[in-house]
């Protein structure tokens, strides 16, 4: 059976919808630090805003460009690697992007995707490939100088309702990125039933 349009529409405006700022966590400071150093902060998945683990790394940037490495979801990713951008949404942003295929980072023939931007006290971002069977991770990361607790924050993510009141499961898995929110899955789920209830903002 042909698939209907509209039917795809509504559920990539779904994902759209739950990708939403990279920064979902900057409120919880808004003092000015150098954010460059050692790090610490959480990743989640930008659909269901469930929580994916510790992010760690060292983070440096110098002259336009990063160096150092993240370790996100099972996986070290160099920064170096990664090439300064126009940050879409603020100017005095820095974004750094790239596909990479270094060894451990490839899956099912598939790069991975990177992007973070580097901020006034943190850095944000997400990491994604270029295919549908996979979902996405977003990240937070602050100085470790700063006193962020990952703990503290990982006891305070919530699954967004939307989600967590499915007809459908959706969990996020600690290593690697999410399949259960790749958009090949969802499109499978929406033939037979809504993903969510339309009034669940």
């Amino acid at each position: 059976m042909v698939e209907k349009k509209p039917q795809r529409r509504k559920v990539l405006k779904g994902i759209g919808a739950g990708i939403g700022s990279f920064a979902l966590l900057n409120s919880q400071s808004k003092a000015r630090a150098n954010p460059d150093g050692e790090h610490v902060g959480i990743a989640y998945d930008t659909l269901t805003k469930e929580e994916s683990g510790r992010v760690t790394g060292n983070i440096i940037s110098q002259n336009g460009s990063l160096s150092g490495a993240i370790n996100i979801a099972g996986m070290t990713v160099p920064l170096n690697r990664l090439k300064k951008v126009e940050s879409p949404r603020n100017s005095s942003d820095e974004m750094h992007v790239g596909s990479l295929t270094n060894k451990g980072l490839v899956r099912n023939n598939t790069p991975l995707k990177v992007q973070i931007e580097r901020h006034d006290n943190h850095y944000s971002g997400m990491i994604s490939r270029p295919s549908n069977e996979f979902g996405m991770l977003g990240f937070f990361t602050r100085s470790q100088e700063t006193g962020m607790d990952p703990d503290e924050l990982i006891s305070r993510r919530r699954k967004h309702s939307r989600w967590k009141n499915s007809p459908h499961s959706f969990s996020t898995e600690k290593s690697g990125l999410p399949t259960d929110t790749g958009v090949k899955r969802l499109m499978e789920l929406a033939k037979k039933k809504p993903l969510y209830d339309m009034g669940d903002k």
